[in-house]
């Protein structure tokens, strides 16, 4: 599911507005992608001119997703399914999709309002889609967390 980016930089570095103290290098990066790696989790993984650096990787969790149409699957699914089906489950059928955007789609699209006991869903972030959830979990990083910290990859020495 990823999808990269990348740029590279010259050996001078490249500018930046944040100041320098005098005699030290400037932190440029070799080397920059961004992978998709679910709905709103991104892998940005830089490696570093100064060799000593090596590579590092962090996960961040974007406020939003791609916008896209909801497909003629989904839109089934859905209609099928808003008014009975355990919210889990519901978004396990239609894995990208944020509960904001499934309710979303039920407000605008379907005749009915779901029943008060269906729409408790306990710790479930609105803006969460389940594969964000899986990623989340296999990468053992809390729900609520927006980033991870920085992890080395490879140090050149």
């Amino acid at each position: 599911m990823s999808t990269a980016y990348s740029t590279q930089a010259t050996s001078k570095g490249t500018p930046h507005s944040s100041p320098c103290l005098k005699g030290q290098r400037h932190p440029a990066a070799f080397s920059v992608k961004v992978n998709k790696m679910s709905t709103h989790w991104m892998e940005l993984t830089v490696t570093w001119l100064d060799e000593e650096w090596g590579t590092e990787r962090m996960y961040f969790r974007r406020k939003y997703g791609s916008p896209r149409e909801r497909t003629d699957e989904e839109k089934t699914v859905l209609s099928e399914h808003y008014a009975t089906m355990p919210t889990l489950e519901l978004m396990r059928l239609v894995p990208d999709r944020s509960l904001w955007s499934i309710r979303t789609f039920a407000r605008q699209n379907l005749q009915f309002e779901r029943r008060r006991s269906l729409q408790r869903n306990g710790a479930l972030s609105p803006n969460v889609s389940y594969n964000d959830m899986q990623f989340a979990q296999s990468k053992g990083i809390p729900v609520n967390e927006k980033y991870t910290n920085w992890e080395a990859l490879s140090i050149s020495l």
